[in-house]
């Protein structure tokens, strides 16, 4: 589950998930909608998900740092500050992912995993055959639409 997360803190205090989060040499590698996979230095990738929701800053990630503390794991910090890094110092290189793109998180008000459909018309029926019925011109004269 997504919890707030206080990068300012963690920034403040100079904690250890701070210190070892340099994006410089950090790998980042986008993945779909708030999804990042992200290395550290000497470390093994991790599954980090990172958004904010009417400015509070959400994430989780799949690391033990992430399980066993309070505040975000050196991966979500790394992630933060590239993004940080993309919006303020746009020429720097740690600011960007393993394509080269300026890191960016979302903001969002909704699950970022709920895409848009491609086509409105098409929806998830559970696998049911559903017959498409058009509205016809008059529905006085059918009884499907009237009820009668």
């Amino acid at each position: 589950m997504k919890r707030p997360l206080d990068f300012e803190r963690e920034r403040d205090h100079e904690t250890d998930s701070w210190a070892r989060s340099d994006p410089l040499h950090a790998v980042i590698r986008p993945r779909l909608g708030d999804t990042y996979d992200v290395k550290l230095p000497n470390g093994e990738y991790h599954d980090v998900r990172l958004h904010r929701d009417h400015g509070a800053w959400l994430g989780t990630c799949d690391c033990k740092g992430y399980e066993y503390n309070d505040g975000p794991c050196a991966h979500l910090c790394a992630l933060r500050r590239a993004h940080w890094t993309a919006e303020h110092q746009p020429s720097d290189p740690a600011g960007l992912d393993i394509h080269g793109n300026h890191v960016h998180i979302p903001e969002t008000t909704d699950d970022p995993n709920d895409q848009p459909d491609a086509t409105p018309e098409a929806r998830a029926d559970g696998g049911c055959v559903v017959e498409h019925v058009e509205r016809p011109a008059d529905l006085r004269t059918e009884p499907r639409w009237t009820g009668r």
